[in-house]
């Protein structure tokens, strides 16, 4: 009876040894398989911060890409426009005269590329202006790009004799410094500046004007 005792007893702490046996590895395979699976995750999101990571410097170097473009572009745009302008003025000064053509034109060489530059120059200052992230860039280039656009496209009758349009103000004595301060935007964000603290060059007198030019009514060559 005692050996069978001694027996049932063996069986037994065998059977429970083994079920313990078993637990502890079903416990150890889960905490295993859950530190892998944490490894796995923390895996995947190094990974997607690192194509995140590259996805925003693609970004930043395409929008610094586009602020040096808009550094060379500007300036070659403004000064097209100025040539055109103070060519126009000057033929309808001459027609101005007894006996003048009273419609002049330009049929030099120099004046058809001028005109094609500035018809290129404004595509691609518009193209870059829709391109660039800052807000304040796009809000300073895109007065640029309406004044100097009107210097090419507005009658030179409406430059000398209206005192409403543009509030006669020489549309060259408002492009030239928001030129410049546009130039001092660019040269301090490519370097990765702030701009916060700069206000687009402007006044209520000329924000009204800068709105009125817009008019479809407003008289165009």
């Amino acid at each position: 009876m005692e050996a069978w005792s001694g027996f049932a007893g063996a069986v037994v702490g065998g059977a429970l040894s083994g079920a313990i046996s078993i637990l502890l590895q079903r416990g150890q395979h889960k905490h295993a398989l859950e530190v892998q699976q944490r490894e796995w995750k923390n895996e995947r999101a190094a990974r997607n911060e690192e194509r995140e990571a590259a996805l925003r410097e693609e970004f930043n170097s395409e929008q610094r890409d586009i602020l040096r473009e808009l550094r060379q572009v500007t300036p070659r745009y403004v000064h097209v426009s100025q040539w055109i302008y103070q060519r126009k003025l000057e033929l309808w000064r001459e027609s101005q005269k007894p006996g003048a053509n009273p419609e002049p034109e330009d049929a030099s060489e120099q004046a058809r590329e001028n005109l094609a530059q500035y018809r290129e120059l404004r595509e691609r200052l518009a193209i870059l202006l829709g391109q660039a992230e800052n807000e304040t860039v796009r809000e300073a280039g895109v007065i640029i790009e309406i004044i100097g656009s009107d210097m090419v496209r507005v009658h030179p009758r409406t430059w000398t004799e209206s005192r409403s349009f543009y509030s006669g103000h020489d549309p060259q004595l408002l492009i030239v410094p928001r030129l410049e301060q546009f130039q001092d935007m660019l040269n301090r964000l490519l370097p990765r500046e702030s701009i916060d603290g700069i206000i687009v060059y402007s006044s209520t007198e000329e924000d009204a004007m800068i709105t009125a030019i817009r008019s479809p009514q407003m008289p165009r060559d």
